[in-house]
């Protein structure tokens, strides 16, 4: 006959190799999210944005970064994103770069890392033209990352003589003001902020903006096709057709009393 107590621990022993077979591995994740961003007087922006994980790290940590921004109508801005590299320590992660759909694709094998890992990269063409004559800089901070993130830090330097200072976050198309953002005052010059949590692929996006004659714009502008663009004269077009139709005016008026003296 079998001890009372054995059963028990038999059965306490099954129950809970099911709960550890039932309990999912956690999720790779970020704790915190660190940026340290530098927009020089020429308008180009520097970018370091240090990862740290909450756990182990994923087998390969992935940031999309977006090569353009659609503005009003057809009208799209387009980055150029240079000088991208992961480290994690004084160790080279031999991040592999691609360019995707429009996209600046960084893949970093982070396999085994324990150390936080920073990526850096380079942008030319974040500070845009406004109707007032102004220059408005604006980047995503946090974009295109494949772990989720619990906490978003960040602090932008950059030149003098703002009169704005904005700070967004959430998924792309529908953000919100981040939780803390500050900028422009004595005890703060630069543009600093936190938020968080954010999942997998949201974003954090600021902006600055500058009266006239502050900072040079960098934009590169380009035009997306729509069908609605087809079929939207220009103005050489409206001209063309105008003058089309007043030299065919000139030229009926001029048939009509040619005909007119040959029958008188």
């Amino acid at each position: 006959m079998r001890h009372p107590s054995r059963r028990l621990a038999a059965v306490l022993l099954l129950v809970c190799g099911m709960l550890m077979l039932g309990t999912p591995a956690r999720a790779a994740g970020a704790s915190t999210y660190v940026v340290a961003a530098t927009l020089g007087a020429d308008g180009v922006l520097n970018v370091s944005a240090q990862i740290t994980f909450d756990g182990a790290a994923p087998d390969t940590l992935t940031q999309r970064l977006a090569g353009f921004l659609d503005g009003d109508g057809d009208v799209r801005y387009v980055y150029d994103i240079g000088g991208v590299k992961a480290t994690a320590g004084s160790r080279d992660l031999q991040a592999a770069v691609s360019a995707e759909d429009g996209y600046t694709v960084v893949r970093v094998p982070t396999k085994g890392v324990t150390e936080p890992v920073v990526i850096q990269y380079q942008v030319r063409g974040t500070t845009l033209s406004m109707p007032d004559g102004g220059t408005r800089f604006q980047w995503r901070l946090l974009q295109g990352l494949s772990i989720p993130v619990t906490e978003v830090t960040g602090e932008v330097r950059a030149p003098a003589m703002a009169r704005d200072y904005a700070c967004q976050a959430g998924p792309p198309a529908a953000t919100v003001t981040c939780a803390t953002s500050s900028g422009g005052t004595h005890d703060s010059p630069n543009l600093r902020f936190t938020d968080g949590p954010r999942g997998a692929g949201e974003v954090v996006v600021v902006s600055i903006q500058y009266p006239a004659n502050q900072l040079p714009v960098t934009e590169r502008v380009t035009h997306v096709w729509s069908l609605d663009r087809a079929f939207t004269p220009g103005l050489a077009q409206i001209l063309a057709a105008l003058a089309a139709l007043i030299l065919g005016g000139l030229a009926l008026y001029a048939l009509h009393r040619r005909a007119g003296r040959a029958v008188s």
